[in-house]
């Protein structure tokens, strides 16, 4: 049998059908890679969010540990060992700390260059030293405190005295010093002064209670825990006596760290979270609280409690105008958006190079939706568009198994309203089921459930459905942990042709929270819309 020749109008047919293939693999690609890229960012930004309470907390450690390291040094050697190089190894972590965000910064200048890569190597290298450096300051905080308890030894007790009295003259001396020094600067102002002697005079008499309270002690026959407790907090006032002494030459820095530096990086803060709403002001709060503390402990003469406040303030408020600056967008999401809403997401916040990807994705999905659409209406007539049928379930009747009471009843789950809650009056052991009647049979098609516990992706449910409330179907197990990014709904689909009147959830697994859901929605099959 002879075939004839292949008609001009099956070739054109054909040759659409393969660019359109051919642009729509294309499209893939470049959504593909747009997915990736996306999700690289939002690990990266949330690793960076934890990476950063990190660095705080180790110099919130590091801060804590200063004044125990001044005086660690000075408790007699026990047993012929070396004295305590704590405070050199104060300063060693101080300056790993300092390792640490010089890596941070360097993570900030890739990320805004668009070298997430590169960006993603500082920022774990980051996290290495400040984890590592963790361990240290742990380690440094217990060889610290068994210094300390040296002092408890008549040895050590009688060294702490001397030393008590000895830095008490010294610290007479340095202010003496420095009031009769020319100048100009902070110590220049008598009533200043006057505030730094009554500092002094406060330490001292701290320091003197605490003698005199371990001579009580002893002298009442304290077991040797209490001789311990008692030597550690003398040691403790002696040591802010040292610090505050050691902190007088530097007056006029501190005074304008507090008093200058801290306004002003404080104002740059300000403007770089200028238009970004409220996620981010709880942090800023936080640091003017510390700015006040510190400008509180300069007005009594408090240098040293200034000197580390205004410390913290400062680099605090530099962090929150830099740091912030590389991650104060939410990265897009796939759950809610749109394709073009995605795409047009990571364009405006300038953290999706390379343009070529985009372009080569943008363009593909537009000439093979154009040519999937035109052959779509050719062999159709007809455009179908799905729309929701809404939630079944809403203000529909409901029971449970048991309720906490009447603010938290099983309605409480079927209003609409995330703000109020189902909570059961009774524990995980017991089985535990809450319902809704949808008054007549529906086509189900999902059932999600947004469960009442922190965190949320510790609730395991399942989903079941009757037509008639004495047989029962499971439609499947959930949880919140594969909901989209930013949503805790949790989902079950149903098979196809699923026909139920009554949809019961039974709480599995509730970690440690109690049995509770916020809200419960029950959706029909999408229909088509022409």
């Amino acid at each position: 049998m002879t075939r004839g020749p292949v008609a001009p109008n099956d070739v054109c047919v054909i040759t659409a059908a393969l660019a359109a293939l051919g642009f729509l693999l294309v499209a893939a690609w470049g959504l593909l890679a747009l997915r990736g890229r996306v999700r690289l960012l939002a690990g990266m930004r949330r690793l960076h969010g934890e990476v950063r309470a990190l660095r705080d907390d180790l110099e919130a450690r590091l801060d804590a540990l200063e004044d125990a390291c001044h005086v660690a040094g000075l408790a007699p050697p026990e047993g012929g060992s070396k004295p305590s190089d704590a405070a050199d190894r104060l300063v060693e972590l101080t300056e790993s700390l300092r390792r640490a965000d010089d890596e941070f910064e360097a993570f900030e200048a890739a990320w805004s260059e668009g070298q997430f890569t590169a960006a993603r190597e500082r920022l774990m290298a980051g996290l290495q030293k400040v984890d590592g450096s963790q361990g240290w300051a742990r380690r440094l905080a217990i060889e610290v405190d068994k210094h300390l308890e040296r002092f408890a030894s008549d040895p050590g007790w009688r060294a702490l005295e001397e030393l008590a009295s000895r830095e008490w003259k010294a610290t007479g001396e340095v202010l003496a010093a420095a009031a009769a020094a020319p100048g100009h600067g902070a110590l220049a102002d008598p009533g200043f002064r006057m505030q730094l002697l009554a500092h002094a005079e406060s330490l001292a008499e701290a320091l003197d209670r605490t003698l005199v309270a371990r001579r009580q002690i002893v002298a009442a026959g304290a077991d040797p825990l209490e001789r311990v407790e008692a030597a550690k907090r003398a040691a403790l006032a002696l040591a802010r006596l040292i610090g505050f002494k050691d902190h007088i030459p530097g007056a006029g820095a501190i005074q304008a760290r507090v008093g200058e530096q801290l306004p002003r990086v404080l104002g740059e803060a300000h403007d770089a979270l200028d238009g970004t709403g409220d996620r981010l002001l709880s942090q800023l709060r936080a640091i003017e609280s510390l700015g006040r503390e510190a400008e509180t402990a300069l007005e009594r003469g408090d240098l040293w409690a200034a000197d580390v406040l205004g410390r913290r303030a400062v680099t605090g408020a530099r962090n929150l105008a830099r740091w912030f600056a590389v991650g104060i967008v939410d990265a897009p999401t796939w759950g809610g958006r749109g394709i073009a809403g995605t795409a047009f997401a990571v364009l405006e916040s300038a953290l999706l190079p390379p343009v070529g990807t985009l372009a080569a994705f943008g363009v593909s999905l537009l000439l093979g939706a154009g040519l999937g659409g035109a052959i779509g209406h050719a062999l159709t007539g007809s455009s179908e568009v799905m729309e929701s049928q809404g939630n079944l379930a809403l203000d529909r009747p409901a029971a449970a198994s048991s309720e906490l009471d009447a603010a938290h009843g099983a309605a409480m789950a079927f209003d609409g309203d995330p703000a109020t809650a189902w909570e059961s009056g009774e524990s995980l052991q017991d089985p535990q089921w809450i319902t809704v009647d949808l008054r007549h049979l529906a086509p189900i098609h999902a059932v999600e459930v947004l469960p009442l516990a922190a965190p949320r992706s510790s609730c395991l449910w399942a989903a079941d459905v009757s037509t008639d409330g004495s047989t029962w179907r499971t439609l499947g197990q959930a949880t919140s942990l594969g909901a989209p990014q930013h949503s805790a709904w949790g989902r079950v689909v149903a098979p196809r042709g699923t026909l139920a009147r009554l949809v019961r959830v039974r709480p599995i697994d509730w970690g440690k929270s109690g049995v509770g859901i916020e809200e419960i929605r029950v959706f029909a099959p999408p229909r088509i819309a022409r």
